[in-house]
């Protein structure tokens, strides 16, 4: 795959919509998740829709990742450490912290923690799973204590690898290494691969697309309605649980 030499589509106003989509649908996400962990949140409203807010990180992440790759890393070596820099910078705090807000709570509370936190959560197989991003890959049950979010990274990271080895591999082996790598995540994290690649395809084909400011604006309006509609119907939870 060629780095696509043609106009940008993620312009200087795209780029500050696409910041304020980012910290909506991380403010979701974090709404219901404090929901779900018993802090009272179901007031703000804005806490339903954190499972398409995963959907939409998922889009974006092809987006800005597949334009970086096209525009400003030429080979492997830019790619590779452009993407080590920013998720290890975020990964070894958030093990750590795991691991000594949990170990707090069980000095503070032993009784009720201390045989969940030494007998699974200081497991070897759960830091290694983390570190290489392998806690969704065939079922393999290795979690951080008190870290639930961590799964989408997970996602994440193997489309980059994926992608990665399908933009600059190269020579007869590149796609065995695109299928091995392929097999190491599993079925469960290719199946929202697709959502990735969207945005990666938007990425190199966007910038064909762009209509007229009125049709944007009558787009933007139908695709907010329908994002609120399914989410209120539950049709979306509905498919899930299927």
């Amino acid at each position: 795959m060629k780095a696509n030499a043609e106009t940008p589509f993620i312009s200087e106003s795209l780029s500050v919509y696409l910041d304020l989509v980012r910290f909506l649908a991380a403010l979701a996400v974090l709404v219901g998740h404090m929901d779900q962990d018993g802090l009272y949140a179901s007031w703000l409203l804005i806490g339903s829709f954190s499972h398409a807010a995963v959907v939409v990180f998922f889009v974006l992440s092809g987006l800005v990742i597949s334009q970086s790759a096209f525009t400003r890393e030429s080979d492997w070596r830019s790619y590779t450490v452009a993407r080590f820099a920013r998720i290890y910078s975020v990964v070894i705090p958030a093990i750590v912290l795991s691991f000594a807000v949990k170990g707090l709570a069980v000095w503070l509370d032993p009784a009720p923690l201390a045989n969940e936190f030494f007998q699974d959560n200081l497991r070897a197989g759960n830091v290694f799973g983390a570190l290489f991003f392998l806690n969704e890959s065939w079922g393999l049950h290795t979690r951080l204590p008190w870290n639930d979010p961590f799964w989408s990274l997970c996602y994440e990271v193997w489309y980059y690898v994926i992608f990665g080895l399908a933009m600059f591999a190269t020579g007869r082996y590149r796609w065995l290494w695109v299928t091995l790598a392929c097999l190491v995540a599993g079925p469960a994290i290719l199946l929202l691969f697709p959502l990735w690649l969207l945005g990666s395809w938007l990425a190199r084909n966007g910038h064909r697309l762009v209509p007229s400011q009125s049709a944007c604006l009558g787009l933007w309006l139908v695709t907010v309605f329908a994002f609120v509609g399914l989410n209120l119907s539950g049709l979306d939870m509905g498919i899930k649980s299927l």
